[in-house]
């Protein structure tokens, strides 16, 4: 939630909307603030402010992410800033497509003045390939998780339009993009008997198809590291993916978040790998193994953050709604 105390803004992390077995140490919520405030950033140098930010100023209260004053300057108004309300995550198949030098250049000249986070694009098939593997067994882990599958299909999915429209937040079924086949198996999916039976099985292939199949016919897959998990260095590395995929949308580039990879190696690396039932462990463990090898990630420096495919498809059959600014704004 935002406040305004009459001179500044001050962001506080609302918990109770966000927490969750998935959002490990609260990572994906320190990376979306991260986001946030880029575009804070953007619109404030458009009206004329450059921001003054102070990150944690409580002490030992995490929950108070930042507090942000203004200062009048001459307006600079950024190009990025025409495209967001045109961002979204589009989890259409890409057409494989390979991704032009030029644009990959761009997007990395984008985040090159952000410290302390490094950026890594794989645009090579056979790779992409391999991570598709990964990301597919991934997600199909993940839902062996009892925590993990009863956050994405109870909490998480939004069934129905109306039940979109009612919370306007979560994931609308709809965004998913599913054809007939996947949709099925989706919904069978929601059934923790019938899926208990699949990991017993060792079974599932079908549940790893979804997501192998998005990453194999992206043109290319990027991915952000940065020295920890700790909130700072999410906050940075969610401002670099914002001004990133705005940059992307410029040049009509489709980007959607996978996260189900990192943030279960997160959970692993951070002493947590307990907490997953042994067989799921042992093998996020070897997917963390490959995953590692496949980017070059020096683990006494690197902590794999936020791994995205990016791709030239469809645009999004819908678009994710939001809050009220009522709720989210106090002043």
């Amino acid at each position: 939630k935002w406040y305004f105390d009459g001179r500044r803004l001050h962001l506080f992390h609302d918990i109770e909307r966000s927490e969750s077995f998935g959002d490990f140490r609260n990572m994906t919520s320190y990376l979306t603030f991260g986001t946030a405030i880029e575009n804070l950033r953007l619109k404030s140098q458009a009206l004329g402010y450059a921001m003054i930010e102070q990150y944690f100023p409580t002490d030992e209260e995490t929950l108070h992410v930042g507090v942000f004053g203004f200062k009048r300057v001459p307006p600079e108004r950024n190009r990025l800033l025409d495209f967001i309300d045109v961002r979204v995550t589009n989890r259409h198949l890409g057409d494989g497509r390979a991704m032009e030098p030029a644009i990959l250049s761009k997007l990395h000249q984008a985040v090159q003045d952000i410290p302390d986070i490094q950026l890594k694009f794989i645009d090579d098939r056979t790779k992409l390939q391999e991570l598709a593997e990964i990301a597919g067994k991934a997600e199909k882990l993940r839902l062996f998780i009892p925590q993990g599958h009863y956050e994405l299909f109870e909490k998480e999915i939004r069934w129905t339009p109306e039940d979109a429209e009612r919370t306007k937040d979560g994931l609308d079924i709809r965004s998913l993009e599913l054809n007939a086949k996947d949709s099925i198996g989706f919904r069978v999916s929601r059934d923790r008997a019938a899926l208990q039976l699949l990991s017993g099985w060792g079974k599932g292939r079908a549940i790893e198809n979804m997501t192998r199949k998005l990453v194999a016919t992206a043109s290319a897959v990027g991915l952000f590291t940065a020295g920890s998990i700790n909130p700072q260095d999410c906050l940075a590395v969610g401002q670099a993916m914002q001004r990133l995929w705005l940059t992307a949308s410029g040049q009509q580039v489709s980007i959607q978040p996978i996260l189900a990879p990192v943030l279960h190696f997160a959970r692993l690396h951070g002493g947590m790998g307990h907490t997953m039932p042994p067989h799921v462990e042992k093998q996020f463990r070897q997917l963390s193994v490959d995953f590692h090898s496949i980017f070059s990630i020096d683990e006494r420096t690197e902590v794999p953050l936020f791994f995205f495919r990016m791709f030239y498809g469809e645009q999004p059959s819908v678009r994710a709604l939001r809050l009220p600014i009522e709720d989210v704004l106090i002043y």
